[in-house]
């Protein structure tokens, strides 16, 4: 983490080129632009002394936290479809193609071989179309995180004795204890969705998956 202290004199523009700014997960530079008028120049450097001293202890008491970063703000979203001809008490499946709105880190930007240690946080089912389905016509779900090809394939979340009176969202239990990285690197995060019908739908059913990630940052210095 660098902290570069611009100081210019009243009535001064601080510039900061662009080019210096750098996404997380890389470095985290922060450039602090301070006022001064030219007569209290010594005191002024006194202040800006005092002022350094108090943000370096702060910033490296928050290194440790910044060293871990939570990609939880933007979730993941994938749809999921039950056809009206969904048979009750079959082993059936769902795929479908996960996005998120975060184009910086994920979605083919260079930026997703900065991080490892992906791994999922959380994860959540709801009803889409029509709004008020009821989730509890499924007795059990397995959503797995898969290649294209689905020759390779990670656990991610379950769901085991769903409630018949479950409601249009339910939360999924996690199996967080895999690494996720080489599927978050691909172009497409491809998902399947094994479930089991309690009751037959009426008709075709659109849900929506959510899943949040964490993920730690790769030492550039180590690239």
């Amino acid at each position: 983490m660098d902290l570069t202290i611009v100081v210019v004199k009243r009535n001064e523009h601080a510039v900061i080129p662009s080019n210096k700014i750098h996404t997380i997960p890389q470095k985290v530079k922060i450039y602090i632009a301070i006022f001064i008028k030219p007569t209290s120049t010594l005191r002024a450097m006194k202040n800006i002394y005092r002022f350094f001293m108090i943000m370096a202890t702060c910033l490296l008491a928050a290194c440790g936290a910044m060293q871990s970063i939570v990609l939880s703000s933007i979730p993941y979203t994938t749809p999921l479809t039950i056809p009206a001809s969904a048979k009750v008490g079959q082993s059936l499946s769902s795929i479908g193609t996960g996005s998120s709105f975060d184009k910086v880190i994920f979605r083919n930007g260079e930026n997703v071989n900065r991080i490892n240690a992906v791994r999922v946080i959380s994860a959540e089912l709801k009803a889409a179309l029509p709004v008020d389905f009821d989730l509890g016509q499924l007795k059990s779900l397995k959503v797995y995180m898969t290649s294209a090809d689905e020759t390779d394939a990670v656990l991610v979340a379950t769901k085991d004795n769903i409630a018949a009176d479950a409601g249009s969202v339910i939360k999924l239990d996690l199996n967080n204890s895999s690494i996720l990285d080489r599927f978050i690197r691909k172009p497409d995060i491809r998902i399947k969705m094994i479930y089991t019908l309690r009751s037959q739908v009426t008709a075709e059913a659109n849900l929506l998956l959510t899943m949040n990630f964490t993920a730690t940052p790769v030492n550039s210095n180590r690239q």
